[in-house]
């Protein structure tokens, strides 16, 4: 199992994301097929002696497809980002963080915030909400 594949269970869990969709009240009324993806790959932030470091990963929640900017503006209105931090804030309080691969050890996830991705193609854009897996990994 991935990191990406462990962070995809784990949001299947989430409430806000029923069968993988954004809330339709907050699309318009819209289906928006939500996935999960990579923004960069992991980077250190601290080595210790021992072997062990701490690292970061960061993904995106996103609308799988682009969409009119109006369909999407309520995921905004209704603070979609917001509530989905205070459920992974709850899920983590309960010791609820994704179960990830043989090594790594989650610590926290951070949603860093929404912004909209416009499509070079179309006038059309994906909503995207930012966020950060801190870990820890085993020594070598």
């Amino acid at each position: 199992m991935t990191i990406m594949e462990s962070l995809n269970n784990y949001l299947d869990t989430c409430p806000l994301l029923a069968e993988g969709k954004f809330p339709g009240q907050m699309c318009g009324g819209k289906e928006v097929q939500a996935v999960l993806e990579g923004i960069s790959q992991e980077s250190v932030l601290q080595r210790y002696v021992d072997g062990t470091s701490a690292r970061e990963a960061l993904f995106a929640l996103s609308s799988r497809d682009s969409h009119p900017r109006a369909d999407l503006q309520g995921l905004f209105d209704n603070g979609f980002a917001e509530q989905l931090q205070t459920w992974v804030d709850q899920q983590a309080a309960a010791g609820q963080l994704p179960s990830l691969p043989q090594g790594l050890s989650p610590q926290e996830i951070q949603i860093q915030g929404a912004a909209y991705q416009p499509d070079q193609t179309t006038e059309q854009v994906r909503y995207q909400v930012q966020c950060k897996l801190i870990y820890f990994k085993g020594g070598n």
